[in-house]
């Protein structure tokens, strides 16, 4: 889940109980961490192909508004789209992080009020696409109520989203840019506005546009397992 959740998962019989002071702690070490990684990132990871087109092309547009939906700490997905220079294409004050709230549902809903303050606009679930790649990005959205776009650029077959409940799915961000462009299309936004809120989840150490994840190692380094503090 969130990279901030790692410390409210442990066993109780193995670990301390996580305190605010504790977590704090782990949040401040996992963000020096990915500062420290920057330069192992851009060799690790990589950039869905197109996107740097699909943003650009969705940046420019008139009644379209981007933000981030994830379980990241706020930082470390700034540091994650740094690296592979997207955040430009992203108005991140508006985004919703891991350290806003550990439940996927929760953070859609403060996207949309975010993003409402900054543009004017009543951004509601009607003008929200939330684009995700996993079983529980989907989950997420219908939760939610809003217009969920599933995309296969993971380990999650386009089968599986469409068998969760996804209401639109594509094999690839280009697929994925042309149902957009209808989703505009049929809404008719003139004056209107529409908020697409792109998700980086934080768990696997290949890093895509919407699969920014990875552990940080206490070398800084990229690690599978997840940073735990046991009681002393």
């Amino acid at each position: 889940m969130a990279d901030c959740a790692h410390a409210r998962r442990v066993h109780p019989s193995a670990y301390a109980t996580p305190t605010r002071e504790m977590i704090t702690r782990l949040a401040r070490a996992l963000i020096r961490g990915y500062q420290d990684a920057r330069e192992e990132l851009r060799t690790v990871g990589r950039a869905l192909p197109g996107v740097q087109d699909v943003l650009a092309s969705l940046a420019h547009s008139a009644v379209v508004h981007q933000s981030v939906v994830t379980g990241n700490l706020r930082d470390v997905a700034r540091i994650k789209l740094e690296a592979f220079d997207l955040d430009h294409y992203f108005d991140l004050d508006a985004g919703a992080y891991g350290d806003d709230d550990h439940e996927r549902p929760k953070l859609v809903a403060i996207v949309q009020r975010r993003a409402t303050e900054r543009t004017g606009v009543m951004l509601d679930n009607d003008a929200t696409v939330l684009i995700g790649d996993t079983p529980q990005d989907v989950d997420a959205g219908l939760a939610s109520g809003v217009r969920m776009i599933g995309v296969a650029t993971g380990k999650t077959s386009i089968q599986e989203l469409r068998n969760v409940g996804a209401h639109h799915v594509a094999t690839n961000l280009a697929e994925c840019h042309v149902i957009l462009n209808r989703l505009i299309v049929g809404k008719s936004l003139g004056s209107a506005s529409l908020i697409q809120a792109w998700n980086i989840a934080p768990q696997r150490t290949r890093i895509d546009l919407m699969n920014l994840r990875g552990g940080v190692s206490r070398r800084g380094g990229i690690s599978e397992r997840p940073i735990r503090w046991r009681s002393r």
